[in-house]
């Protein structure tokens, strides 16, 4: 029981593969998802910055000119698109750590 079991090296190097493309599609999905939250949290944001005034109070739509209800809706625009140059680019390393090694596994070529 424990002595384990030994795998031939192509078979080592299937199941490695195997697991490197399992965890790049669950890595990418679950990236997927937190965009569909990220951008669901910039609408709300936007909305929240359009509708309300500095005080937090409803802006009156009536009462505004066109060119000032244009003017509040490009500075609430700026404002989100600050937050766009922290989620634009993503960049992930799949190298693996060879200098990990399994317990009891012997260390060198």
């Amino acid at each position: 029981m424990r002595n384990g079991f030994k795998t031939t090296g192509a078979e080592e190097n299937e199941f490695i593969e195997l697991f490197m493309d399992d965890i790049k599609k669950f890595t990418q999905d679950y990236i997927k998802r937190l965009f569909r939250d990220v951008n669901t949290n910039l609408i709300r944001r936007f909305k929240k910055e359009f509708e309300q005034d500095e005080n937090g109070k409803r802006r009156n739509w009536v009462l505004m000119e066109t060119e000032q209800i244009q003017d509040v809706w490009a500075k609430c625009k700026k404002v989100i698109e600050e937050g766009f140059k922290h989620f634009k680019y993503i960049e992930l390393s799949f190298e693996l750590d060879t200098s990990i090694t399994t317990p009891g596994e012997p260390i060198g070529p």
